[in-house]
């Protein structure tokens, strides 16, 4: 769906899901005022859902798609044209049990969260931790670490933006176990290592293994790498390639890369 007839996409969704529509793409301009069913949030036959974002900010705080399969959250059309975000400081929840498939672009709320997947295959992230939630730096932490958690039974994760910077600020350091993860795409800051160490220790069947410098822009180098105390389960049973991409020779780099390659 697209152009700006806000109306008439309010009509073509309602429609669609009283016809129990099972696929909707959205795809909505930047300036327009589209209404959404309400009906959409609680569809018992939708099993895939993506979108550009905006009809997000007016969702109830917890939605519930029990077939869905598919979701594909993205508000980044606000960055393309310099834009500004909606502000949004509240509390969005999604209960979607059969999801096996998640990719989530920079959302915007203080506090994103998903029950429990047991099914998830592949998820892909790009999140940023410090965004201007009204001073509510801890509680976007916390509740990108609650992410993480429950998508611990992932089998692919590719994680971009500052999600290690919210796992690494979080109240409470991450603890779950990644029973089911095989391949690990991240990338993050050199001052992030501690929770990436944390996550490649609880990854007991990790296979790949693919780490990117993300460019912060700090005028220096932070290192808060510490070598392990001892070799995590996955590199010396598990992981068949590692990948280092963008990083220069200092110390606690090299440290890192020692601690990732050894056996």
């Amino acid at each position: 769906m697209g152009g700006c007839q806000g109306g008439y996409i309010n009509i073509w969704t309602g429609f669609a899901i009283s016809r129990n529509v099972r696929i909707i793409d959205l795809k909505i301009e930047e300036h327009c005022q589209a209404r959404i069913p309400v009906s959409l949030y609680t569809c018992r036959t939708l099993e895939s859902l993506a979108s550009n974002g905006p009809f997000w900010v007016s969702a109830p705080s917890v939605v519930r798609l029990p077939k869905l399969e598919e979701l594909y959250i993205s508000l980044e059309f606000y960055n393309a044209n310099e834009g500004e975000p909606p502000e949004v400081d509240g509390k969005l929840e999604i209960d979607a049990p059969a999801l096996d498939f998640l990719c989530c672009d920079d959302h915007e709320w203080k506090e994103f969260s998903l029950k429990k997947l047991l099914f998830v295959e592949e998820v892909k992230l790009d999140l940023n931790a410090n965004l201007n939630v009204n001073g509510h730096y801890i509680e976007r932490c916390n509740s990108i670490a609650r992410l993480i958690e429950a998508l611990n039974h992932a089998v692919l994760l590719k994680l971009k933006g500052t999600i290690f910077e919210g796992l690494s600020n979080a109240s409470t350091p991450l603890s779950v176990w990644f029973p089911r993860l095989t391949k690990l795409h991240t990338e993050y800051e050199c001052c992030q290592w501690s929770a990436l160490g944390a996550m490649r220790g609880y990854s007991v069947t990790l296979e790949v293994l693919k780490i990117k410098k993300f460019q912060c822009g700090k005028d220096a180098h932070m290192s808060c790498w510490k070598d392990p105390n001892q070799v995590p389960k996955s590199l010396s049973q598990s992981l068949t390639k590692v990948s280092f991409k963008d990083f220069q020779g200092f110390e606690d780099v090299l440290g890192m890369i020692r601690s990732s390659i050894a056996k």
